[in-house]
């Protein structure tokens, strides 16, 4: 994991507020939006939807699965800004990570 000190803080915090194992993905991605856009706000340097919607393509967060940067997808001059989420395969065995 890329953000791997991030991902064990959130965890841990997770963990100690005694929320459920099954929401730690959705909750993760929750954490990372909303940095996302904190990051957004304030590089547009005001809190106007326009000035946001603007600056989110410059935004580059790390997150907790991985950096968060925006690319343009779709028809020129109405583009949509997407992420390309980090994900890895791995082949364990014997409890040890093995080149695939």
């Amino acid at each position: 994991m890329k953000n791997g000190d991030l991902a064990k803080k959130f965890v841990a915090e997770w963990n100690a507020r005694k929320h459920e194992v099954g929401g730690l993905t959705e909750g993760f991605r929750g954490y990372d939006g909303i940095n996302t856009i904190v990051a957004a706000i304030k590089a547009a340097g005001k809190a106007e939807p326009a000035a946001i919607q603007k600056a989110q393509w410059g935004v580059k967060v790390p997150g907790i699965n991985g950096d968060i940067a925006f690319i343009k997808q779709g028809p020129a001059g109405s583009e949509s800004a997407q992420n390309v989420p980090s994900v890895y395969m791995i082949k364990i065995e014997g409890g040890k990570v093995v080149k695939g």
